[in-house]
């Protein structure tokens, strides 16, 4: 069963024009003509992706802090944080951090792609080793 789920999340991952072109319809043969750049839509996307994984990781860290209020109310709280893990709750943080990083520095980061790809990947000159 898992096997046909894979292949059935693949599917659309491998041949991606096939879902687009039901999901389009008609309205896919006209143009598409926009006043927006396509860098400054790459960043808006970054700094949506980027608060979609900030409000994640909140969350998770308002789960773990209730949880642990729940524990400390009941009066087992260091049980409650050894069960939870510590790792976990760091990680909802660091995600949490770097999401709201994400979404605050998404232009820059938009920059540094844009630069890359402009400069396209080192080649080794003719006297230099790879």
């Amino acid at each position: 069963m898992e096997c046909f789920a894979l292949l059935a999340a693949a599917a659309p991952w491998l041949y991606p024009g096939v879902p687009a072109r039901i999901a389009a319809g008609r309205s896919s043969l006209q143009g598409f003509e926009s006043p927006i750049d396509a860098a400054d839509l790459q960043a808006v996307a970054l700094a949506v992706l980027g608060a979609a994984y900030a409000m994640d990781g909140l969350a998770a860290l308002a789960v773990h802090g209730l949880h642990y209020l729940r524990m400390a109310h009941l009066g087992d709280a260091f049980a409650s944080a050894a069960e939870r893990g510590l790792f976990s709750t760091v990680a909802d943080a660091a995600q949490a951090a770097l999401g709201v990083g994400l979404a605050l520095g998404a232009r820059g980061l938009n920059g540094v792609l844009l630069r890359v790809r402009s400069r396209g990947p080192a080649v080794a000159g003719a006297g230099e080793e790879p």
